[in-house]
């Protein structure tokens, strides 16, 4: 999770680096990544980790909260950690790739992307060795 994350983060400051992107795009495509990532209490109904009962029940109780959903749903004993850790690994697997959603915004091409991927990756190497 981290990980991925942080190859994300620096494959984003490798594009601004190099004037691929602006910071405005950059924060675009993030934003447009978190919509496009599905909620944990959806998750949680797809995985049956939840029910439609406690998946209403949690986001109810989550409006004079400041937890988010799956701390508000291990608050109220529907789940435990370790459900919340699967739901968030699946959350992950399931978020679209920042060079996706480049594509996708028409910011660039996949042949770009798949170019700057090497060139990001030659050069972290380089960095590594």
């Amino acid at each position: 999770m981290a990980l991925d994350k942080n190859l994300t983060k620096a494959f984003l400051e490798y594009l601004t680096g190099q004037g691929v992107l602006s910071d405005q795009q950059v924060l675009s495509a993030l934003d447009r990544q978190r919509e496009l990532t599905s909620p944990i209490g959806r998750i949680a109904l797809q995985t049956r980790t939840l029910t439609m009962k406690q998946v209403n029940a949690t986001l109810s109780s989550q409006l004079g909260s400041e937890l988010r959903f799956g701390e508000q749903a291990i608050a109220l004993g529907f789940m435990d950690r370790t459900d919340l850790e699967f739901l968030l690994t699946q959350q992950d697997q399931m978020r679209p790739k920042i060079g996706q959603v480049l594509i996708e915004m028409g910011i660039a091409s996949g042949e770009e992307i798949d170019r700057l991927r090497v060139q990001f990756a030659e050069s972290t190497a380089a960095i590594l060795v």
